[in-house]
């Protein structure tokens, strides 16, 4: 494997100049997609918690509890973001990596 060849594949691209030959390749380079879409994801979860957090204090300092107004759709991301980590997580359990604590 060449320079390029080897930057290209430690970065992930998908045009770079090496070409996946074959099926275990392919498939790692899924999982290690995977892999970085999920550790983005718990980041974001984390930044939707604490934006949830200070929403909920801004609104009690305010004397608004409803937080249910129509561009609050932080709970909504939030939601989807975990629905999404879940699934990562179950696709890279069962590819075999452990991931014991490490998503949640």
């Amino acid at each position: 494997m060449t320079v390029v060849e080897f930057d290209a594949w430690i970065s992930g691209e998908t045009d770079g100049a090496y070409r996946w030959t074959t099926t275990d390749e392919r498939s790692e380079r899924t999982q290690l997609q995977a892999m970085r879409e999920l550790d983005a994801l718990i980041r974001e979860r984390n930044r939707l918690v604490s934006n949830l957090q200070v929403e909920a204090t801004l609104n009690t300092a305010a004397g608004d509890n409803d937080t249910g107004q129509p561009w609050n759709t932080t709970p909504e991301r939030l939601n989807e973001a975990n629905r999404r980590i879940n699934q990562l997580s179950s696709y890279l359990a069962s590819a075999g990596w452990k991931l014991d604590g490490w998503a949640h």
